[in-house]
Order: structure tokens, then sequence, then C-alpha cells
């Protein structure tokens, strides 16, 4: 176990280390943080992090008014943000330190969360598919998810595996509400999870982690075959719209449906939190599947073997959620894996 889990995540020195660790990032590429950013500032390249020379070109080009509009975008919109100019040979990493990474994790997670951010947006401009995000193309988000969960497990060991966990079943669970297929990275990073033993991941140099990183995303992530297949199993225009046990529900009959097997290991992704006795907390509700609904479900998903053996590998590492204690003991969630 990493002793740093509870240190905050402070940008200079990740900006500094990352610098150290890949040497390219200096030709073309300036940090910053909304943070340090305040939209009133006039010269921007005051608070950019990166070599001199680029500051002084953002001044004397139109890269000045494209990069405060990236900080603008990032600020207003509450997400960290990474981007590649090629008209201007010039990229950028704008870290928003209060992003979705940050509002969607557990209270002790918070610093971690915002490692996470950074180190996601990083992938994108590492990785050498880092950009391809279009459609259900999930080449690019997957390379930057899984650089990110790399990256975690080497700063923070075990203590990383929940966050990991939480984001990934966030990803699945997002895309059943907006079938957006770029984002679904759970495949890849659902992976490295069960692959994350030993430490091994900690004896790799900082270009073996971006090659890592390239190799999960393009081994394991879901294809656009699959994503459209879980489209057109999922397809609900009310879906969105159903009260959250009702979409439980219709995910656990499609399940039972029997669909392909990526779009059953997807559904079981979703569900799997909630396929318990005890039933799960989200906020302040608490949710119980039907138990016949329930047993059925867990029965299907049990006789995949490959998906049961995988979740056996990560049973005592992986927590989805941390509800409420129930009948005396406080209930863990199963982890889960989906595996095309």
């Amino acid at each position: 176990m990493k002793n740093n889990t509870g240190k905050p995540f402070d940008f200079r020195d990740a900006v500094a280390e990352s610098f150290r660790n890949y040497p390219a990032l200096r030709k073309d590429t300036l940090f910053f943080s909304t943070a340090e950013n305040p939209l009133s500032e006039k010269d921007l390249s005051l608070h950019a992090r990166g070599r001199f020379w680029l500051k002084i070109k953002m001044r004397t080009s139109p890269l000045e008014t494209w990069l405060t509009n990236l900080v603008m975008y990032s600020r207003t919109q509450r997400t960290s943000y990474a981007y590649n100019n090629q008209s201007h040979a010039c990229r950028a990493l704008v870290f928003n330190h209060e992003d979705d990474f940050f509002r969607e994790a557990l209270p002790q997670e918070k610093e971690m969360s915002r490692a996470s951010s950074f180190y996601h947006e990083l992938g994108h401009l590492l990785c050498k598919n880092g950009f391809e995000t279009d459609g259900n193309n999930t080449l690019g988000e997957s390379s930057a998810d899984a650089y990110a969960a790399l990256r975690l497990l080497q700063r923070y060991g075990d203590d990383a595996r929940g966050l990991i966990a939480r984001e990934s079943w966030r990803r699945a669970a997002k895309f059943m509400n907006n079938f957006y297929g770029n984002y679904l990275t759970s495949p890849v990073t659902a992976q490295i999870l069960a692959d994350a033993k030993d430490g091994r991941f900690d004896k790799l140099s900082p270009a073996e982690t971006v090659t890592a990183a390239e190799s999960y995303a393009e081994k394991y992530r879901a294809t656009e075959a699959q994503i459209k297949a879980a489209q057109r199993v999922y397809a609900d225009g009310r879906y969105p719209f159903f009260p959250l046990q009702e979409k439980l529900a219709y995910l656990a009959t499609t399940c039972l449906s029997k669909p392909d097997n990526f779009s059953l290991h997807l559904g079981a992704t979703v569900l799997n939190p909630f396929l318990h006795n005890e039933g799960v907390d989200i906020g302040d509700t608490h949710i119980q599947l039907p138990a016949g609904l329930r047993q059925s479900l867990t029965r299907m998903i049990a006789e995949t073997a490959v998906f049961q053996e995988e979740l056996a590998a990560v049973h005592k590492d992986l927590s989805l959620h941390s509800p409420r204690a129930r009948n005396g003991a406080p209930f863990t969630a199963r982890p889960y894996l989906m595996q095309p």
C-alpha cells in the first residue's frame, strides 16, 4: 500500500513530473489550471506552464485567443480538457480541479480523483491514438482511461482500486443513459484491474506505461460493432426518463432475453451492484431488485464461465459502493468485469 493516498494533489508538481518523464512535451505543450487562470486575466501566458518560447509564441499569434477560449470552456463546463491544435503546432492541457472526476468521487478519494483527472487528460496527449474520440470509436478515451488507471495504481497502489472500479462502472452506466459510445471504456479499465497483481505495473518506466496503456486500449476496447449491437439491444427512447427502479428492471429483463455476449456483460456490469439481497444505496435511495428477477439474472451471469472466473479473480479487492450497514454488517458489492 502506498502512503500518499490522502496527500493533496499538486498541479504544479504533476506538470513538473510530466516534463521530467516525457521531455517531448516541452516541444509543443502548455499546461493550465482553471484555479490559476481567472477569466478576467488578459495575459494568459502569465499562468501557462511550459517553455518560455511557447509562452512568447502564444502572445504574438492567434494561439492566445484559442487557448483563452479553451480555458474559459473548461471553467464554465466544469471539465478538464486536452487538445491538439495541429494548425498552430501546439497542444494544451487545461486542468479543472473540480471537474466530473472530483464531483463524483467519494469524500476520502477527492484528492485521488484530481490525480485521475490530470492523468486522463495527459493520457490523451501521450498515447498515439489519444485523440481518436469521435462517434463510437472508443480508442481515444480508452487510451486515456487506461493511462490514468495505470498511473493511479503506480501512485496509490491498491488504494486506487475502488476509485478506478467506480469510475469504470459509471462509464458503463452513463452509456446506458446516453448511448454515446466513445466513453464506454469499462472493458479496458476492468482488465487492468484484473491484471493489477503484485504491483506489476509499478515496474513500468514512464515510456512503458504509455505503451501498456496503448496496448490495453487496442486489445480490450469495445469495438464499434459491439457498441452498435448494444445500442440496438438496449435502445428505448423512454429509458433515460424511467425511474431508477424501472431502469434496472428493464436492463435485467433485457439481459435475460439473452442478447449477444458483449451486451450481456455490459448490462451485467451496470446491474452487478444491485444483485444482492441487501440491495444498494444510491445517494439517499435504497434499491432492491425483485427477488425472482435478481435470482434469474444472477444465475444467468454465473453460467457464463469466463465472467465468473474473472469475477472471482478480483473479488477480494473491488468495492463499487459503500452503502449504509444493513443487518449488522456493511454491504460490500461484488466486483464486476466486462469482457467481449
